[in-house]
């Protein structure tokens, strides 16, 4: 009888006795999982790298705070190497080239180029309109070089090229398909299934004008005519840090999003100045 009393006792605390299995050690949403954004390897946390990121938040990711003005002498072309990834191989190229002349004054172009098939920027392909706007006025006055008129008669007209509709009446040139690129700010987010391209993108261009000689002299009408081209077509914006994104493809296609900040100044002629260029780790 007691044995048969101990054998019960001895049943019951092994029963009673707690479990030595640990549950599982909760995450950010208390339900026992691992986070998506890291891999137990051992006693290591390894990141994985993300489908979105935002511009200039630096976690996860590879910054490179180069000492970069692009900025050419007149008639002058200047260029800026940018390496991505420091793996020595160029993979965009900042390019400052001045196409201005004596006549017209010195205006610098600001381009953005990819040099490999392995970076894309972040934009769109748009449908880029031409318009054609003409306004004219009309004076009277004595020339006293031609005192055989009582006055002369003066149209000036402006010829004016732009991308934005000045007027509703504005006839269209003609429309050019073009890849355009996002200028982003602080906060933004890049996804990996965003629009991306590899091409070379111009971020601004100048504007000019073209005063033609006058017609109609010895006459009693003297007609002026002066053509404006006003490059708003590329448009990136002045005096302002903007983020441009980009996706990395490497060649076992793995690919990793980042981005380059970048200021563009104008005082007298355009400069752009790259600020930083940011990866996510591999």
């Amino acid at each position: 009888m007691k044995r048969t009393i101990l054998f019960a006792l001895a049943l019951a605390v092994i029963f009673i006795m707690p479990s030595c299995k640990k549950d599982p050690a909760p995450n950010n949403n208390g339900q026992g999982e691992q986070p998506t954004d890291t891999i137990l390897n051992g006693n290591d946390t390894i990141p994985i790298i993300t489908d979105i990121i935002h511009f200039g938040d630096t976690t996860g990711m590879i910054i490179k705070e180069p000492d970069s003005t692009s900025y050419n002498s007149n008639y002058g072309i200047g260029y800026y190497s940018i390496d991505v990834n420091n793996d020595g191989i160029e993979d965009a190229q900042l390019i400052t080239k001045d196409v201005g002349s004596a006549g017209l004054g010195h205006a610098n172009v600001i381009t953005l180029k990819c040099m490999n098939d392995h970076i894309a920027w972040h934009g769109e392909t748009i449908q880029q309109e031409l318009y054609y706007h003409a306004d004219s006025t009309s004076w009277y006055y004595i020339d006293p070089d031609f005192p055989q008129f009582d006055s002369i008669h003066v149209i000036h007209i402006d010829q004016i090229h732009t991308c934005e509709r000045i007027d509703q009446t504005d006839s269209i040139i003609n429309i050019t398909e073009k890849f355009s690129i996002f200028d982003n700010n602080n906060g933004d987010e890049l996804k990996k299934d965003d629009s991306f391209e590899t091409a070379e993108v111009v971020l601004r261009n100048r504007s000019y004008e073209i005063g033609y000689e006058p017609t109609g002299w010895g006459t009693s009408t003297l007609i002026h005519v002066t053509y404006y081209q006003r490059n708003n077509c590329d448009y990136f914006p002045l005096q302002e840090e903007k983020y441009i994104g980009f996706k990395y493809t490497s060649n076992d296609n793995t690919e990793r999003l980042g981005w380059i900040k970048i200021i563009i100044q104008h005082d007298y002629d355009y400069y752009a100045i790259l600020l930083e260029t940011a990866i996510q780790q591999k």
